[in-house]
């Protein structure tokens, strides 16, 4: 059996912003939530099966009453932490930043980052994205206040079409910040994402010209340019493997159990685990996660093999069929 690296916990569904990529569809209305006795008993799992880190997304992390008692049950276990925010909360319908009460319960947590989804440095792009007036601002100060606490911070960047030309001036606001760490992750056409899809998703040209670009900064700025599996074939020399039912698991809001984030496409999502009813080690064993892996390791496939498939299915237009295939393909083999 593999050997589990990496535990995702959505804690919540809901969200102050109703971005319009958001895989999750989250926003404020949304009501699922993990209950803190799974959370913490999935941490301890997690940590008995030799994973060295758990995140928090979601939804807002920081929108889940026990958001700090699980980032302190993760503490208590040596493990990393790795929330990732988008920094905003409402308050009686007020955009505001976190609170920094909040942000000081976190400092004295070792291997605590604090990741942010940022999306542009002009309010009027960045808030377009999120469909929250206001939410750069609060992004800001939230940035700002937690690293003049101490924390750890990261930033995160989802090239499309609205903001790939953007992308300098994010690392710009990086810099500026004392930002040391910026992530780009590749869109995938799911959750509302895929309702937006042809406003959104980059063509094969575009993608190419972003990369062209990201190479060329990643050689000039002074700061960790990182891309993930989701670019390997497509950035030259992106060799990061696949950890997809092999290393990693994600446990929605729900209780829903997925081999990796890319899976959330409403045709694929189900794949018969929870969280609820089974165990992490019980997971891991299940013939479909088992048959995962199978067919990534019988391909030598270091990318995703959904947004392998994606990237292909530029001619059908349908990140359905693509989606499909790859369920498909691991559930059957």
């Amino acid at each position: 059996m593999a050997g589990l690296k990496e535990l995702c916990l959505e804690l919540t569904d809901r969200c102050p912003q109703g971005c319009l990529h958001c895989s999750s569809s989250s926003g404020p209305s949304c009501t699922s939530m993990l209950s803190t006795e799974l959370v913490c008993g999935l941490i301890q799992e997690a940590a008995a099966l030799g994973a060295d880190r758990v995140s928090f997304g979601g939804g807002e992390p920081f929108c889940a009453p026990l958001f700090h008692e699980a980032a302190e049950a993760v503490a208590g276990r040596g493990l990393r932490a790795e929330v990732y925010t988008c920094g905003v909360r409402l308050t009686d319908g007020r955009v505001q930043p976190l609170e920094r009460a909040s942000l000081a319960r976190l400092v004295s947590l070792p291997n605590f980052t604090l990741v942010f989804s940022l999306h542009a440095a002009d309010s009027g792009l960045h808030d377009s994205i999120t469909r929250l007036p206001g939410s750069l601002a609060a992004t800001r100060t939230s940035l700002e206040d937690s690293l003049r606490a101490g924390l750890q911070c990261e930033i995160n960047f989802v090239p499309m079409r609205p903001n790939a030309g953007a992308f300098e001036q994010v690392l710009d606001l990086a810099r500026e910040l004392g930002i040391r760490k910026v992530s780009v992750l590749r869109f995938v056409p799911q959750g509302r994402g895929l309702y937006n899809r042809s406003q959104l998703e980059l063509s094969r040209d575009e993608e190419d010209a972003f990369v062209e670009r990201l190479l060329i900064l990643r050689s000039r700025v002074p700061l960790e340019i990182r891309t993930g599996s989701p670019f390997n074939g497509i950035v030259p020399g992106n060799a990061v493997p696949c950890r997809a039912g092999a290393q990693k698991l994600v446990v929605q809001a729900d209780g829903n159990v997925l081999p990796c984030e890319v899976f959330k496409h409403r045709q694929t999502r189900d794949w018969g685990l929870s969280a609820h009813h089974q165990s992490l080690r019980d997971i891991l064993r299940a013939p479909q996660v088992r048959a995962l892996r199978a067919l990534l390791h019988r391909a030598h496939c270091l990318a995703c093999p959904v947004h392998s498939a994606l990237r292909s299915a530029e001619a059908t237009g349908s990140p359905h069929d693509a989606h499909q295939r790859v369920s498909e393909s691991a559930l059957h083999v």
